[in-house]
């Protein structure tokens, strides 16, 4: 019922900020997701991580104002977000 609700009834999409930094254990990556709407979606994030071990996704729950998440991930590695472009969304 919720995932209805917010894709059929509520105006907009989720207008989200996504930064990325060193994480705080050698080997990882800092992702927040931050909502800049004013509705906060509920939903599943795809990431696509490429460093020297080779690429792959990751999926974050996002539901909160601010969302972070530390990976494990190669100094340098290239995030693309929602690779397969599944989710309807505005990167601000």
């Amino acid at each position: 019922d919720w995932f209805f609700h917010q894709w059929l009834y509520i105006a907009g999409q989720p207008d989200l900020k996504i930064t990325t930094r060193e994480g705080n254990e050698k080997g990882t990556i800092n992702i927040l997701v931050e909502q800049m709407q004013d509705y906060l979606f509920t939903f599943d994030l795809e990431l696509g991580l490429k460093d020297s071990k080779g690429i792959r996704n990751e999926k974050i729950r996002v539901s909160d104002k601010i969302t972070g998440i530390d990976l494990k991930a190669d100094p340098g590695v290239s995030i693309t977000i929602d690779p397969e472009v599944r989710l309807l969304f505005r990167k601000k």
